[in-house]
């Protein structure tokens, strides 16, 4: 989900526009029921809410990819893709995809950990803890194409879990260990490190992409009704709601932005997985409720 830059002139038109409404049409209400003291208050919590509300209405994007293996999204290597993780560790995304031939990556940090949707939508991971080895390992689920999903893995030190749809997939892995292998390899959404001259890129969009040391589901959960909100295991969050200068936002403590590269874009989605929109809605409301009742 994401708001690039060059839609600012369109939020900020409607953003005036919502405020001058709700400030016209209430004007005399205001001044005959709100203590001059709380009046200005009042007022900026109504344009915080006003802007929020209008921004929200149009902040709803994804990353795309279209089979390009130059066009991607990067972060740089950092402690928090791997050593800070510990032996125990989420990674999820939204995904929909327009084309499952081949292998089609959703998350990669090479020699360290991937998931993916391969062999024509099924859903597989690849893990690697320090001094074993590192191969695919099937969910047992496929993805349905040009349809929203939510993807997970996890990983508690002896098992690999996949989930698909808030479902916990049948096919899991053992694999015991103490911590991921750590590398230099770059984070990268939507493109393998390796992969061949394909890069086993991604066709079609990406969204939420999060990782959490701990787990996150150990069995079947709901799926998540809004955007993400960072907490004290978020190592990695990704909303994809802004591009400046190509430049994605990590949501997190960690503060680990990425780039966009090539080709890859933000583009405006329709995506069920967040109520932001209804949330600012509901909160202008609520000022208004109380304002009455003084």
């Amino acid at each position: 989900m994401i708001l690039q830059f060059q839609h600012e002139g369109g939020i900020m038109r409607e953003f005036r526009l919502v405020t001058l409404v709700l400030l016209v049409s209430n004007l005399s209400f205001i001044l005959k029921r709100v203590k001059m003291k709380n009046l200005i208050f009042c007022i900026f919590a109504i344009v915080l809410l006003a802007g929020s509300y209008a921004s929200a209405a149009i902040k709803n994007m994804a990353l795309e990819l279209k089979s390009d293996p130059n066009s991607f999204f990067e972060a740089p290597d950092n402690p928090v893709f791997h050593q800070k993780l510990g032996d125990t560790f989420t990674a999820e995304a939204w995904v929909f995809s327009m084309d499952q031939v081949g292998e089609r990556m959703i998350v990669n940090k090479e020699d360290s950990y991937e998931f993916a949707l391969r062999n024509n939508g099924m859903f597989e991971a690849a893990l690697k803890v320090a001094g074993a080895g590192w191969d695919w390992h099937s969910s047992g689920v496929k993805v349905e194409n040009e349809k929203w999903t939510h993807v997970a893995i996890t990983w508690d030190g002896k098992v690999v879990r996949m989930f698909v749809d808030g479902k916990k997939a049948p096919g899991e892995k053992d694999m015991a260990g103490t911590a991921l292998n750590v590398t230099d390899s770059t984070f990268k959404v939507g493109r393998r490190e390796r992969g061949g001259e394909t890069h086993s890129i991604f066709d079609g969009l990406i969204d939420e992409v999060r990782i959490s040391k701990g787990l996150r589901y150990t069995g079947d959960y709901a799926l998540p009704k809004g955007a993400f909100e960072p907490d004290a295991d978020t190592m990695a969050l990704y909303h994809f709601d802004e591009a400046v200068g190509g430049v994605i936002k990590d949501h997190s403590k960690s503060g680990i932005d990425g780039k966009l590269v090539g080709k890859a874009q933000l583009v405006k989605i329709d995506l069920p997985n967040t109520q932001q929109a209804v949330e600012a809605r509901g909160k202008l409301a609520t000022l208004w409720g109380r304002l009455k009742a003084q």
